[in-house]
């Protein structure tokens, strides 16, 4: 832009945009696919499992989508609490190491949003990247399990690996980038610290770029933004990274802000729970979304009528609208 005030020409940036977003005009490059690898997106033709009951099953068709809920109330309550403790350290690790003229300062703020408690969530909605899953059955299966295996396509053809034409036709897709982009969850150390610095990192970047842009005219909100923006990333990171005792659930996740809401049709909605009601939305009101969605298969889980289930199950399937979606029969040896 052109500062009225003077005959030279001012620069304006705002990295804090770039640094949250990525650089979405040159998704092809080398390095945007390698951020995605790092930060562990999973934006190819990789199948997601969800496990659930026969009643949740049954709304998700019915629905077109999956339940993306209230952060705050998930069922490991320490969730929260153990990615924002990692956060923390990482942070004091850049701040006793960045050489970025003020940086250090962003940090510090950030960490002290980190260290409060969060009056507003995330909304997630949990899958897994294992088929018949003896884990999944024992959490989420219930007496009557059901397993729905999704194709993780994306909505943007830039970010997205090739798919047939005939994959694509007449389904779309549950994963609609840039709001409902699926994140492998991580358990260990290495790989979590390796996420968190590659946000912080990004940050760092941009911010050093807009310090050699406008040396001399930083606008005066300029910090604040960068405070927020780096915030809200961390916080959608922090829900991607848990307790390695939970690792064998081998999890991905949806993670949306609360700003997503206005893309979905029905937008807010709230059900009822023992911990109250728990704000939710739905992913197939996504307003980038038509047609089917692209069930791959649906896996029946150990039950003592689980052939009877799955005859049931492929009635349904067919008078839903979805024909030939293979119907099988989990092989774990778990009595429910």
């Amino acid at each position: 832009m052109r500062d009225t005030g003077a005959s030279t020409q001012f620069s304006y940036r705002t990295g804090f945009l770039k640094a949250a977003f990525g650089d979405l005009d040159n998704c092809q490059s080398p390095s945007f696919r390698q951020r995605f690898k790092r930060e562990n997106v999973i934006c190819s033709a990789q199948t997601l499992y969800h496990y659930t009951t026969l009643a949740g099953f049954q709304g998700i068709v019915r629905t077109g989508g999956f339940w993306a809920s209230d952060s705050r109330y998930m069922n490991d309550a320490e969730e929260n609490v153990h990615g924002r403790k990692l956060a923390l350290k990482v942070i004091q690790h850049r701040i006793e190491r960045t050489r970025v003229t003020c940086f250090p300062e962003i940090l510090k703020s950030v960490a002290e949003k980190l260290s409060r408690e969060a009056r507003i969530g995330h909304l997630v909605a949990c899958f897994s990247t294992s088929r018949d899953s003896l884990e999944q059955w024992r959490g989420y299966g219930g007496s009557a399990g059901v397993c729905l295996a999704v194709n993780g396509l994306t909505g943007h053809s830039e970010i997205s690996t090739k798919v047939s034409h005939e994959a694509t036709k007449s389904n779309t897709p549950v994963f609609v980038a840039p709001d409902q982009v699926p994140l492998e969850v991580q358990y260990r150390w290495r790989r979590k610290a390796t996420i968190l610095l590659s946000v912080i990192g990004r940050f760092e970047r941009q911010y050093e770029l807009d310090r050699s842009a406008m040396p001399e005219r930083w606008p005066h909100d300029h910090d604040e933004q960068y405070v927020e923006y780096l915030y809200d990333t961390l916080m959608h990171y922090i829900l991607i990274l848990k307790n390695d005792a939970f690792e064998k659930e081998n999890e991905a996740r949806i993670v949306l802000p609360y700003s997503a809401i206005k893309k979905f049709r029905s937008g807010l909605q709230f059900r009822p729970s023992n911990l109250g009601l728990i704000p939710y939305v739905c992913t197939g009101d996504h307003l980038g979304n038509t047609g089917q969605m692209p069930i791959k298969e649906v896996i029946v889980g150990p039950s003592a009528h689980k052939d009877l289930i799955a005859e049931s199950i492929t009635t349904f399937l067919e008078h839903m609208g979805y024909r030939d979606v293979p119907v099988s029969l989990s092989t774990v040896p778990f009595r429910s």
